[in-house]
Order: structure tokens, then C-alpha cells, then sequence
């Protein structure tokens, strides 16, 4: 394991070369005909590596299929070319060497920065793991200089890497909080999004520092002369302890495309058989320190077989415009079984099928893959569609007398030609006159005509009448005597914006309209006129016929006669227009206007055999407070008889000949609703042979 103590190891000493010749190990690929690579990651601009020539084209010092920018730019997954290329990373710097002829390089890393493994992408990316930072860089292979592409969430370290043909990177890495656990997680450098593989931990590993495929197995060179065998289909994983050379701190694991394993142990290569797991010495790395991981050309082709095919066709002829869309058909291949398409568009919305129509410019991705997708493959096509000239006028408007309109179209993207009513072909135009106005926009793709119409609107009028007179205890209502038009906007001198304003008090009044042409206001003055010549208006007064009351008995007393505008004056100074007394007496009101003033008088008397009397409430409110919880009727004498209770339905839901008990608002134990009952009492009072009945309503309410 790539440890902290590791860390200190020296990077100075120079280690002699012990090289034996690697052409009886390694089978080299037949290298392609002559082209120039289009992987050119880190290179001048405009220098080209020409793959064939036995010349080093551009200045990095790797030749023909030395070069990444050559082997990437013809590499086949399904045909893989193998190769004696191998990088390293000792720690601060980046490595290469050709194992073939012992070509090598070395450049540093920006200061500051450690990597535990690197790992090439079929994409032509070298990407590496930063040991301090648990970041995940690329680097630039021509200088070793990096940028970050993101960190591991919920992991701190990590020491071992590879690719698969997707560029998805395999890390092995360190949870961020303890209880530590070595877990291998799966990358998309793509999406950002992380996934869980395996345990190292839990099957009782811990990753040493490196990581490669092999026959479609993911392998994890782990602590102890152990390596990590991973069945990505189900994420088992198994432990192989290996024996031989080389089984003491190795770190680096790789594969050159020749079916063997290959470890590091500080700067000697060892190949282990994967059926025997015997190591045997294979190559000294002509290198100038430790070795800390290791990365080649071929290990993504020996990842886990998905080998999905995709590329779009424009079936639609230019020019492309906005209003027919351009037709994009995707052509997928090599999934067997079930799969399908699913389509990433420009405004990062998606649609499935293998044809689309795309209606806006920008970039598009079709993505074929298996279903469910666990596999796939996608293609990209830039499209640039010309708009179809949608201009816009905008809703109908208005002009005032004496002004001018500027009418701007709006959605005049694409538009090539303007061609106005009067042959005018500005992009705007200037109205003085009330009237239509169209316009005809075109491009290559159409043409859109759209019109507005622009009515007359006229300065508001204000006229609230001449100044006038206002009567006490009355009210005027103020209008504007002028026509408003449907756009005037009002404002009165209060505050309010209604078409009128009553007012019941002198004073100046003003109104005041305005709409787009102007604003004009108009005041009136109200002058007060308390004289009964100004209006007619006499008080009136009658309380009625006199009445009886009993002890403990509220009797109100009102103005029969009662209008707005009455002022009241009561015998004990009361001012409204009605009184409750509780006491026999005489009870007398003046009624005044501003024109006169008259008084009634009654007289309450003490009535007699009050005791006898049956009162029957007219609501009660049965919720157990212990006020008013139960209905019936109420007399200081005896009574005798029998209440019976209806509900709204007309059903019997109460019947007592114990008027004493009363009712609690339940029937068969159910508590009934709010609402209004009705009651039939028959009853004889104390010493009184007379029958009497009352029928009536009353309320329940909770």
C-alpha cells in the first residue's frame, strides 16, 4: 500500500539499467497504414504526429505508435493493438519508458502535487489520482501539467486506476471517515457520477496501489502478495495470493495485451501468470526512483466487453430551417438483445427512438444503448437551424393627437428583409397616424406577416359642475359630467379611484383624469346650508301603547317612527334611538331634526300574577358547560303536561310528560346537529283549570 511512510521514499537515486531484451516476451500489433492522428491532447497547435515515418513529428520524443496521440488515434476496441509502452507516476513526477528499445522521459508535476496512479483513456486522456487531495486530475502528457476534473465524494484517498472503453475510471479508494474501507468505486468522468463496485475491506484486502483489466476482469494489486480478481457482472471478488519474485511491496499493475499480468516492485517488472500466480522476473525499469503505479495504451480493451456503436445522420437538406426542423436519424451497432436510443437535446432535454426532428441550433446526442442501459455508446452532431421569421407586432394599440408611435417588431431573429404597408423596408417604423400597419419579414426559410392596428385616443375631460351648497345631515354625489373614456385613469381628492365620490361635508373637491395623452383635473367647492328651507325634514316619535313588566323582566322601547338623521335626547340622557328598562316608570324621548323637535311619553306598569307565567326559551347550547344545556319550560308555579320535539324532518325525536327534566339535545344516545326544532306543549298551570298549548321553534346550538 502507497502508505504515508512510502511517501518519504527517495526520488534521487539514479537505478542502473538491467534491461533484458522484451521481444521474447511481447507479440507488437501490425502498425496501421500511413495517417494523421486527430488525438493531439497537449500537443503545439498545429504540429502532427505522422504515425509511420520513423520520425518524431512533433518534438515530444515518441515516435510513430510510441506516441499516444497515434495509438489512440487508430486503436479499435474490438481489435486492440498491443504495445511496450509504459507511464508511470513516481509520486512528483510523470514517467515513460518503451520497453522494447528503453527509450525513456520523465517531466514533473506542478509543485505541490503527488500522484498515486495514472491511467490512459480510450478517449486519449491521461487521467491521475492526487494522493493529498484525493482529486481526480488530467494531465497533459507532453508536460505533465494537470487540471482538476473533480473529487470522490465520501473518499479521501486514492491509489490505484483504470479505464475501461468508456473512459469510466475504476478507482481504488479510501472512505473519508473510520472506520477506514478500501472500496472500488466506478467514475464517469462524463456525468460526475460515482458508483460502488466492491469491498475490498469486507473480503479482507487492502489495495496496495494499482489496478488493471485482464480478460474482461477487473484486477486490484493488494497488501500481502495478494491481488483483488473482480467479477464486474456480479462484483465478486476474489483473493489470489501470487508467489515467485516480485511478491514483496508491489505497487504498480498492468497489462501489455499479451493475456499476463504485470507488477511493479520499486522499479522491476514482474509478469504473473493469472492461471498459476507465479511471478517470474521480467524488466528493469530504467527509471530514477520509486514506482508508485503504472498505466498502458491497452488495458481499457481488456475491460468488460461493451462494444455498442453509434453515429448520426442529417437526413434533411439545408437549408435548415426552424418551422420544418431537420431530421436526425441515429444508426447503432454491436448490442445484442434488447436496446434503444435515447436523444440529449440542446436545452438538455431528452427524447427515445432512433429519429428526432431538432428545431433549435445547438448540439445534439443520441445514445445507443442496452436495455436497461448498462451499456452504450454515443455520437454528437452540432446543428446551426435558421429561425422562420415569427415576428410579432404585438396586440392593438393607440396614437394621441399630434404624436408619433415607433412600431418595433419583436422576434426578428433570422430576418433577412422587412417590407412594410408603404414599401418602406426599415427594420422599424415611425406612425403618426391612426390606422393598420402590417409587415412581411423574410429569410431563406418563409415569410410571416403580421399587423396592428392603431386607434385615435383623445386627451380626458374632467367637468364636475359648478360650485354648490350642501344641507346638514345630507349628502352629494360628484361626478365627472364629461365622457370617460375605457383608458382614463381617475384620482380624487381623497385618495380614491371610483367613476364617483359622495361626500356629507363642505369643502373643495377635485377630480382629476389621466390617460396616455395627458392629465387634467377639475375642483368643485361645497358650501354648508343648515336651514330647514334647504330640505324639508321633520322628526317623528311614537313608543307606543304603554306596557306591563314583571319582576326581573327587560321590556326595549324603540321609535316606531325611527329615520336616519334622528337625534334622540331619553329622560336619563340616553342618545340612541332605543332603551331596555327592567323597572316600572314613565319613559320619555325627544326626537329632533334640524327643523323640530317633538317627545312621546309611556308608561311600564308592575304587571300581576308574573309568578304564573310559562316562559319557553327560543335556543339552548347543551355542551355540558352547566349554562342553558338543557330545553324546557320554565314557570315559578306549578305545571303539569306533556313537551314533544320534532326535528326538521318532522320526526318525534323527544316526548316527556316530566316538563321538569328537559331536553339535552341527544336522541338514542346521538348527539344531534345544530339547527332549528320544533316544539308542542300542552300544559295546566297551578290552581288554574284552563288548558293551554303552545307551539313554536327554537335553535340548538353547541
Amino acid at each position: 500500500m502507497k502508505t504515508l511512510i512510502q511517501f518519504c521514499i527517495s526520488f534521487c537515486i539514479i537505478f542502473a539499467l538491467k534491461a533484458q531484451s522484451p521481444g521474447d516476451h511481447l507479440k507488437y500489433g501490425e502498425r496501421p497504414s500511413t495517417k494523421l492522428s486527430s488525438y493531439h491532447h497537449g500537443k503545439t497547435a498545429g504540429i502532427f504526429e505522422i504515425c509511420n515515418n520513423g520520425i518524431d513529428d512533433d518534438g515530444d520524443n515518441l515516435v510513430d505508435m510510441e506516441d499516444y496521440a497515434c495509438y489512440f488515434g487508430n486503436v479499435d476496441p474490438d481489435n486492440c493493438i498491443p504495445s511496450t509502452m509504459v507511464w508511470a507516476t513516481l509520486k512528483f513526477r510523470l514517467y515513460w519508458v518503451n520497453i522494447a528499445n528503453n527509450k525513456d522521459g520523465r517531466m514533473d508535476f506542478p509543485v505541490g502535487e503527488s500522484y498515486g496512479d495514472i491511467a490512459w483513456a480510450p478517449n486519449g486522456k491521461l487521467y491521475g489520482a492526487e494522493e493529498f487531495s484525493g482529486q481526480i486530475r488530467e494531465i497533459n502528457p507532453a508536460t505533465a501539467q494537470t487540471q482538476l476534473v473533480s473529487t470522490i465524494a465520501g473518499y479521501d484517498f486514492c491509489n490505484g486506476m483504470v479505464s475501461d472503453a468508456q473512459s469510466n475510471l475504476y478507482l481504488c479508494a479510501r472512505t473519508a471517515t473510520t472506520p477506514y474501507s478500501w472500496h472500488v468505486v466506478k467514475y464517469n468522468v462524463t456525468t460526475n457520477q460515482v458508483s460502488f463496485v466492491a469491498n475490498l475491506t469486507a473480503a479482507g484486502l487492502v489495495s496496495a496501489g494499482d489496478a488493471t483489466f485482464l480478460n474482461g476482469f477487473l484486477y486490484v494489486s493488494c497488501e500481502q502478495s495478494k491481488i483483488a480478481k473482480i467479477n464486474l457482472a456480479d462484483n465478486s471478488v476474489q483473493a489470489f495470493s501470487y508467489t515467485g519474485a516480485g511478491s514483496v511491496a508491489s505497487m504498480g499493475l498492468i497489462t501489455l495485451g499479451d493475456g499476463y499480468l504485470y507488477i511493479c516492485q520499486q522499479d522491476d517488472l514482474f509478469r504473473i501468470d493469472p492461471n498459476t500466480w507465479v511471478s517470474t522476473f521480467f524488466y528493469h525499469l530504467p527509471t530514477y526512483g520509486f514506482m508508485f503505479g503504472l498505466s498502458t495504451y491497452p488495458e481499457f480493451c481488456n475491460a468488460p466487453g461493451c462494444r455498442a456503436k453509434v453515429n448520426i445522420s442529417v437526413l434533411s437538406n439545408p437549408p435548415f430551417c426552424s418551422n420544418t426542423g431537420v431530421q436526425l436519424k441515429a444508426n447503432g451497432q454491436s448490442i445484442n438483445g434488447a436496446s434503444g436510443y435515447t436523444w440529449t437535446l440542446p436545452d438538455n432535454s431528452q427524447q427515445t427512438g432512433n429519429a428526432i426532428t431538432a428545431f433549435t441550433s445547438g448540439k445534439y446526442y443520441a445514445r445507443f444503448h442496452t436495455l436497461p442501459d448498462t451499456c452504450g455508446a454515443v455520437d454528437s452532431v452540432t446543428v446551426n437551424i435558421t429561425p422562420f421569421p415569427n415576428i410579432s407586432l404585438g396586440a392593438d394599440t393607440f396614437i394621441c393627437p399630434g404624436s408619433t408611435l415607433l412600431i418595433q417588431p419583436s422576434n426578428t431573429q433570422g430576418v433577412q428583409n422587412y417590407l412594410w404597408q408603404d414599401g418602406s423596408t426599415g427594420s422599424n417604423y415611425l406612425a403618426s397616424q391612426p390606422g393598420l400597419y402590417w409587415l412581411a419579414a423574410t429569410n431563406g426559410c418563409g415569410t410571416k406577416r403580421d399587423s396592428v392596428f392603431i386607434s385615435p385616443e383623445t386627451p380626458p375631460t374632467v367637468n364636475l359642475g359648478n360650485d354648490t351648497i350642501i344641507c346638514m345631515q345630507s349628502s352629494i354625489t360628484l361626478k365627472n359630467l364629461s365622457v370617460k373614456q375605457s383608458w382614463d385613469i381617475y384620482q380624487w381628492s381623497d385618495g380614491s379611484s371610483a367613476d364617483q365620490l359622495i361626500v356629507q361635508h363642505p369643502g373643495v373637491y377635485w377630480l382629476q383624469s389621466k390617460n396616455t395623452c395627458g392629465t387634467v383635473r377639475d375642483s368643485i367647492i361645497i358650501t354648508p346650508k343648515d336651514s330647514c328651507i334647504c330640505k324639508p325634514f321633520f322628526a317623528a316619535v311614537d313608543l307606543g301603547a304603554n306596557l306591563e313588566i314583571c319582576d326581573g323582566q327587560n321590556i326595549s322601547i324603540i321609535n316606531k317612527l325611527h329615520q336616519d338623521g334622528y337625534r334622540y335626547r331619553w329622560q336619563d340622557g340616553n342618545s340612541a334611538n332605543s332603551i331596555l328598562v327592567n323597572k316600572p316608570g314613565s319613559y320619555w324621548v325627544d326626537v329632533s331634526s334640524y327643523c323640530n323637535t317633538v317627545r312621546d311619553t309611556i308608561t311600564v306598569s308592575e304587571k300581576t300574577n308574573c309568578n304564573c307565567s310559562v316562559y319557553i326559551p327560543t335556543a339552548f347550547t347543551p355542551n355540558n358547560d352547566g349554562i342553558n344545556d338543557l330545553f324546557k319550560p320554565l314557570c315559578f308555579c306549578g305545571i303539569k303536561g306533556e313537551l314533544i320535539i320534532y326535528n326538521r324532518y318532522g320526526n318525534i325525536i323527544y316526548r316527556t310528560t316530566t316538563l321538569q327534566t328537559g331536553w339535552n339535545g341527544n336522541f338514542k344516545n346521538t348527539k344531534q346537529p345544530n339547527g332549528t326544532y320544533t316544539y308542542y306543549l300542552v300544559y295546566k298551570v297551578e290552581n288554574d283549570p284552563k288548558q293551554f298549548t303552545e307551539i313554536g321553534s327554537f335553535l340548538l346550538l353547541r
